[in-house]
């Protein structure tokens, strides 16, 4: 079966297991600064270069991730087109707890 990484951007730290879900077992866990003076994805690869050490099945596992940062994560939505798919990302955002900084689309698809 395939692995799940689980991740949770925090607003001080970005944590992340390795699980078994056909198991039901934590394979392994750990935990990365969360890097907002950077990009935020510099902690989440941190956590993923951790896992792979003992793990190199992380690479191929389905990523879930969450928020559990206060006021919740910025988020830019970039889509191809106004109606669907930028109003599509938008959305996601906002029920995902995120805080839309901005929705850019290209005016005619």
């Amino acid at each position: 079966m395939r692995p799940y990484l689980c991740v949770d951007f925090g607003s001080t730290f970005t944590k992340a297991l390795l699980i078994d879900a056909g198991a039901g077992e934590v394979l392994a866990a750990t935990s990365s600064r969360t890097t907002i003076d950077t990009d935020l994805m510099d902690g989440f690869d941190a956590c993923v270069d951790a896992l792979r050490v003992d793990h190199p099945e992380v690479d191929g596992a389905a990523v879930r991730a969450c928020s559990s940062a206060g006021g919740g994560l910025r988020v830019a939505v970039v889509g191809q087109e106004d109606l669907v798919t930028a109003e599509a990302g938008r959305r996601v955002a906002l029920s995902s707890g995120g805080i839309v900084v901005g929705v850019l689309a290209h005016p005619h698809g």
